[in-house]
C-alpha cells in the first residue's frame, strides 16, 4: 500500500509530521455510530542523514530516513521520487524495523544518484496492507471417514 509523498528539505534533523494507516490522524472508517473530532497524528519521518558522497565515480547520495508512528503499521520500504514523481533507483544500505503494541519505529538507509537540485528530498513511504477476513462459501459433506465425494450412480 503506496502512502502520500512528503517533502523535506534535505538537511540532516529536518522532519514531517505524517498520517499513517490505522492512526488517529489517518484515514479509515469508523466503526462506531459516535463520530470523533479528528486527532493530530504524532507520526513523522526524519531524515536522520543526508550527505553526498562519491561512489564508483559517480556523485551520489547517502540518506537514512526514519519513521516513528503511532499506529502499530507494517512498513515495508521507503521510495524516493524526483520532481516528476519518478521512483528512483537506490541502493538499500539496510533497514531495521521494530513493532510495539501500539506503535512502531523504523529506520532505512538508501544510496541513490544525486538528483541535481539537492535543495528537497521527496519521500514515500510503503506500507504492507492490513489483512482483512473474507467469507469464502465451500460446498462440500464429511463424514466419520473424511470427505463425502459424489459418485456417479449412486443416489444421495
Amino acid at each position: 500500500m503506496k502512502g502520500d509523498v512528503y517533502e523535506l528539505p534535505a538537511e540532516k534533523g529536518t522532519e514531517v509530521y505524517i498520517d499513517v494507516p490505522g492512526s488517529n490522524g489517518g484515514e479509515g472508517v469508523a466503526s462506531e455510530d459516535v463520530v470523533t473530532a479528528r486527532t493530530v497524528s504524532s507520526s513523522r519521518i526524519v531524515l536522520k542523514e543526508y550527505k553526498k558522497i562519491e561512489y564508483e565515480g559517480k556523485k551520489m547520495v547517502k540518506a537514512e530516513i526514519g519513521l516513528e508512528a503511532d499506529a502499530p503499521i507494517e512498513l515495508s520500504a521507503f521510495q524516493i521520487l524526483n520532481d516528476k514523481n519518478e521512483v528512483l533507483e537506490t541502493m538499500t544500505g539496510g533497514m531495521s524495523y521494530s513493532p510495539v503494541e501500539s506503535s512502531c519505529k523504523a529506520d532505512a538507509t538508501y544510496f541513490f544518484e544525486d538528483p541535481g537540485d539537492g535543495k528537497k528530498l521527496r519521500i514515500r513511504p510503503i506500507y504492507r496492507a492490513f489483512r482483512k477476513p473474507v467469507n469464502i462459501p465451500v460446498d462440500i459433506k464429511f463424514g466419520m471417514r473424511g470427505e463425502i465425494r459424489d459418485e456417479p450412480g449412486k443416489r444421495k
